[in-house]
């Protein structure tokens, strides 16, 4: 209460000082002394007289910044203070769970939010210029530099929705060029390495090049993935769902996949095996080859997926389909949701397997 009544007596103190300052009273008559033009009457009305002495007030004084934001419309008038580490926690907290992604996508997240809190710290929002921001990205590798680039662009769509900036910063930052290292994977080159692979490698291999998958979805595929003559596979990178017909080459490798207590198609004595695993004896039998003996970056088993997608342009395949084979995303193919309960699943037309299996001789 004591308090109440010391603000009360401040804004009365307030109030005297600067709104009715030049107001003044002479036997029940009120009057406002202006600096230039001298003495106003304002009548008898006490309260009338009052509001017309702070109009004056008011009017006269010269605005403070942020009052003439308001008037002019800033968004920020009413966002002060507000941190870059402050909104990432937010970001991180209530916008990210709401977007629907991957775990995987939100590690990633998370690792570039914690890494824009470590840089930027405690540095407002609004202050943060493109400078700072090009410097966050130049100090990183080329690929982590596009990768954190696009989520900075994220990033700053919403604090735009939010008022807390008025442009998309990182969005003016230039992408940098990635110079993939490892050399390309020729079918000579594919062939001479499953020769020294074991069954079970060449079975990945020459799902690989049929299908296109990554390793990480080649690992995981089931038998009891198949359903009515078609392999069903939901990436992990990008949770495109899409259907392959089980025919041609496909159907052959299938089948000898054949595995007594495991479902998995790629398996070493009735056990799944981690696409870390097959990657690295895939460098193996490279290596007893001894085809890339030569080469400084010799390719990877991720290039068999290169691989496969070069040959099916050698097919006459459309390119259309080999987006949707490799799971691709491109900005012809959008709003891919669920109809009806059911996920939407990208078929690959069965002529197309059967023009492409003509090509391969496994």
């Amino acid at each position: 209460m004591r308090n109440l009544q010391k603000y009360q007596s401040d804004y009365e103190l307030i109030l005297r000082e600067e709104l009715l300052a030049n107001f003044y009273e002479t036997k029940g008559y009120f009057s406002y002394k202006h600096p230039t033009v001298g003495r106003i009457s304002l009548g008898s009305n006490r309260l009338q007289a009052m509001r017309c002495a702070m109009q004056l007030n008011v009017g006269l004084s010269p605005l403070d910044k942020r009052v003439q934001d308001a008037f002019n419309g800033d968004s920020n008038f009413h966002k002060v203070g507000v941190t870059i580490s402050e909104y990432c926690q937010y970001f991180q907290n209530d916008v990210l769970p709401q977007r629907d992604l991957t775990p995987k996508t939100l590690v990633g997240y998370a690792q570039f939010l914690k890494q824009v809190q470590k840089f930027f710290e405690n540095k407002d929002i609004r202050q943060i210029t493109l400078s700072d921001i090009s410097q966050f990205l130049r100090a990183r590798p080329a690929v982590q530099s596009n990768r954190y680039r696009s989520m900075f662009c994220v990033l700053y769509k919403y604090a735009m929705a939010e008022g807390l900036v008025k442009e998309n910063l990182p969005f003016k930052t230039l992408k940098r060029q990635v110079k993939v290292q490892r050399n390309r994977l020729s079918i000579e080159t594919f062939n001479a390495i499953r020769i020294c692979a074991p069954d079970w490698l060449k079975n990945a291999m020459d799902i690989a090049l049929v299908t296109g998958q990554r390793v990480g979805d080649i690992a995981e595929m089931k038998h009891s993935d198949i359903k009515h003559g078609f392999l069903f596979i939901k990436q992990n990178k990008t949770s495109r769902a899409l259907q392959i017909p089980v025919i041609g080459q496909l159907q052959e490798v299938i089948n000898r996949c054949k595995s007594i207590n495991c479902d998995y198609l790629i398996t070493i004595k009735d056990k799944p095996i981690t696409s870390g695993y097959i990657s690295r004896c895939f460098c193996r039998a490279r290596k007893e080859s001894g085809v890339c003996d030569n080469i400084e970056n010799p390719p990877t088993f991720h290039e068999i997926r290169s691989l496969s997608a070069r040959l099916q342009k050698k097919s006459g395949i459309d390119k259309k389909v080999t987006q949707n084979w490799l799971g691709h995303a491109s900005e012809q193919m959008t709003d891919l949701y669920l109809s009806r309960g059911e996920e939407f699943y990208e078929t690959i037309p069965p002529e197309s397997m059967l023009t492409f299996s003509q090509l391969i001789t496994l």
